[in-house]
């Protein structure tokens, strides 16, 4: 046992040795800018654990590997030291839809949980302190419920404890990401909002076992609540639907015979669960909701790879080429949004944080290249409307300006017509005000 954890620490420290040369980017940025106060020594290192404070990019990511290699390490212990859970090791290591953790510093908690659910495992006595201290973060919540089908299973009753332990917590939290996220089309619950959860079920899965595309911004699910085009193909059934259907339809016929690989299935679906767009109050799609499902989904295929070589050696070999491919998108927070748009073009969020890029840099022609081909993938997004308005205001094109906040008033997203009003007036009167 001892030789395979040596090796498991040994691939993941050399191969993620590479992002001792990353800076920060993306939500890193304003963390190490505004950075946080600390108490002494050792406080200013658990908000440095916890990613509540950035010291410097080279220890940061660091400790970002160390920590990948420590839940790489306990993944092959916690699920029983053996040739099925040494290749899910292997393959949790590389797996690149988990780089917005296993790279990226903030998102660091989701990390954090995943070791405290494999502490559980291994030190069942002492899973209430790991499942309480899971909770402080949104991730863990619900996480406990994980070793349900397992021999763990008594550990997931340990789920109501956190819940009402944090439930003021969970309220706060829920509430105030529901204010921001949502839009009065999440708060409407027909068959639909099934639909939309068995897609996103679907498309987290395959992302997981055949990552195609690595991006902060998918163009998956992309304004589903927004705006009419992108609702109709939101709700639609199309391949992302019937692949989560065959899933799920699996996990329905593993409880009548129950295995292993059902058990990890029911690891995925648990803690995907909170992210299927049912009940909306995050983004549409984010790759780090997938880090702790992956563990128990990998689990599943590594059952399925264990007695093929070939098809052991394929994936490893995936697995390593697109990550390591994809690891300079997090060198700075420049190449973070240029990454995006090169593996999603097709997202009008990641041309538009591009434009705002640019417009924040004086390239304001540019800027409005970019955000003319938001457009043309989303012809009615408000925000877009109003900044190539603003832009055109800006270069004396007035006439045309006037006309795209026309047709963002036709496209003012419901529930949010006053504060859509308010940026309207102020593009029209020159404040010249950048939608976000």
């Amino acid at each position: 046992m001892l030789n395979r954890v040596l090796i498991i620490l040994l691939v993941n420290l050399v191969f993620f040795f590479r992002t001792l040369k990353l800076k920060y980017s993306s939500d890193d940025v304003p963390i190490w800018q505004a950075p946080p106060k600390y108490k002494n020594f050792w406080h200013k290192r658990y908000l440095q654990l916890i990613a509540s404070a950035r010291i410097e990019p080279q220890q940061d990511h660091a400790l970002t590997t160390g920590l990948q290699a420590i839940t790489a390490s306990l993944v092959y212990i916690a699920f029983g030291a053996n040739d099925v859970s040494f290749l899910t090791a292997i393959l949790f290591s590389f797996c690149p839809a988990n780089n917005q953790v296993s790279v990226w510093i903030s998102g660091r908690w989701y990390m954090l949980v995943t070791i405290l659910l494999l502490l559980c495992m291994l030190f069942s006595y002492a899973s209430p302190l790991f499942i309480l201290v899971a909770s402080t973060h949104p991730a863990g919540f619900f996480s406990s419920l994980v070793f349900l089908g397992s021999k763990w299973w008594y550990l997931a009753l340990l789920c109501p404890l956190a819940v009402w332990y944090r439930f003021k917590t969970i309220k706060f939290m829920v509430d105030r990401k529901r204010k921001v996220e949502a839009v009065e089309e999440d708060k409407r619950m027909d068959i639909n909002r099934v639909v939309v959860a068995i897609k996103t079920y679907g498309f987290y899965a395959t992302l997981c076992l055949i990552p195609l595309k690595l991006t902060f911004y998918h163009s998956f699910m992309q304004s589903m609540a927004g705006n009419i085009i992108m609702r109709k193909i939101a709700y639609k059934k199309d391949h992302w639907f019937y692949i989560g259907l065959v899933l799920a339809g699996y996990l329905i016929y593993s409880f009548w015979h129950w295995s292993p690989i059902g058990w990890g299935v029911l690891w995925y679906t648990i803690a995907i669960a909170p992210y299927l767009n049912i009940y909306r109050c995050q983004q549409e799609i984010a790759e780090r909701y997938l880090y702790i499902g992956s563990v128990g989904l990998l689990y599943s295929f590594a059952q399925v790879l264990i007695n093929s070589p070939v098809a052991i050696a394929v994936f490893i070999t995936m697995y390593m080429v697109r990550l390591w491919y994809y690891i300079p998108a997090y060198q700075d927070d420049y190449w973070l949004v240029e990454y995006s748009v090169m593996e999603s073009p097709g997202s009008w969020y990641a041309w538009h944080t591009r434009a705002r890029k640019r417009f924040d840099q004086g390239a304001v022609r540019e800027a409005l290249n970019m955000w003319v081909m938001a457009k043309l993938i989303s012809p009615k997004e408000f925000k877009l409307l109003v900044n190539i308005g603003v832009v055109l205001k800006l270069i004396k094109r007035d006439q045309e300006a006037e006309q795209f906040f026309r047709d963002a008033e036709l496209n003012i997203i419901p529930g949010q017509e006053a504060q859509a009003h308010e940026i309207l007036k102020g593009a029209r009167e020159g404040k010249m005000p950048i939608c976000m």
